[in-house]
């Protein structure tokens, strides 16, 4: 197939053959998304066409069902904003239903859009306004059903059950974290986190882990362990005197093997494997010498600068030895 001016394109999710092209505005031509499926490549499946749109970042759903179009412009032209414009626009990859525009509960740019990640559960959260932004609860259709409250927040992350969410004002903000139920849709609790730079959730959605790392961070760097309802932080690594924290990596775990056990639903891998290790408690204890077992320190993340030295001109190339005359 040929797609005349494509500039990016997305492939989806799931076990089906469909992906996402994108041609910017041209002359006067308002730009395009088109979604298609294979192996028919000669129609899309659908299409829209819009105005102010520059560039493209797609959100697919775990089924591959339906894709959120995310359009932004360097320059806003109507001058409500200095960093652009923004927009949302739903479409359903497999043609079963309309196309939509996302309506926002608060005028101002959009932060943030995901995918609940349990498949079964058809709904998205988008945080947008200007600040303090709100967050809002859709369906497939559009339909807003929930509005979390405004809040100085510009990140959403979802734990690996669906259940629970972080709501988090991350970057250039303060590091404020709200965590919700999304079952009962009610709030957790809330805290604060120590200059956050990278963030993810357990396998077993029961901890969240902050991670403060370089090169954007050279100093103060750490992790720091919240329980799923924001209490913590219950476990607290500090990376004070000497060694550099390049990343920080939960270890993952196989689709459906470990599930939420705030929830009731089973034991985690994690639970599982501490029965057998009699210094891993419940609750991470306040210690710099212990780790989660789901934190997956590599050797080659921590390095001390000496290490660094060493290694750089280890890594020099040879040249060839030539005998002085």
């Amino acid at each position: 197939m040929r797609v005349e001016n494509v500039t990016q394109f997305s492939v989806a999710p799931g076990p089906t053959y469909r992906f996402a092209t994108f041609t910017p505005e041209k002359k006067g031509k308002p730009a395009k998304v088109a979604i298609w499926s294979y192996p028919n490549l000669t129609t899309p499946v659908t299409g829209k066409s819009f105005y102010q749109a520059e560039e493209m970042t797609t959100n697919w759903a775990p089924s591959g069902n339906s894709c959120i179009v995310f359009t932004s412009t360097t320059v806003d032209t109507s001058g409500k904003s200095y960093y652009g414009s923004t927009a949302l626009h739903l479409l359903s990859a497999d043609g079963s239903s309309d196309d939509y525009s996302v309506p926002l509960p608060k005028d101002g740019p959009v932060y943030d859009v995901k995918w609940c990640p349990d498949s079964n559960k058809a709904f998205f959260v988008v945080l947008s306004g200007m600040m303090p932004a709100q967050a809002c609860l859709y369906n497939a259709k559009c339909e807003q059903l929930f509005l979390f409250g405004e809040a100085a927040r510009n990140t959403i992350s979802f734990a690996p059950s669906g259940r629970f969410m972080m709501l988090g004002g991350f970057g250039n903000l303060a590091g404020g974290m709200d965590f919700w139920d999304l079952n009962k849709k009610k709030k957790m609790g809330s805290n604060q986190a120590n200059i956050p730079v990278g963030y993810d959730w357990s396998a077993d959605s029961r901890y969240f882990i902050v991670s403060t790392t370089a090169p954007r961070m050279n100093v103060e760097n750490g992790i720091q362990v919240f329980k799923y309802n924001g209490t913590g932080p219950v476990g607290n690594i500090a990376f004070e005197a000497g060694p550099v924290l390049f990343e920080c990596v939960v270890k993952p775990a196989a689709f459906g093997t470990c599930a939420s056990e705030a929830s009731g639903e089973k034991r985690s891998e994690w639970r599982r494997a501490s029965e057998h290790q009699p210094d891993a408690s419940r609750d991470f204890p306040a210690s710099r010498s212990f780790t989660h077992p789901s934190l997956v320190p590599l050797p080659s993340q921590v390095r001390s600068p000496t290490d660094l030295r060493a290694r750089s001109a280890a890594e020099r190339p040879l040249l060839p030895f030539r005998r002085r005359r």
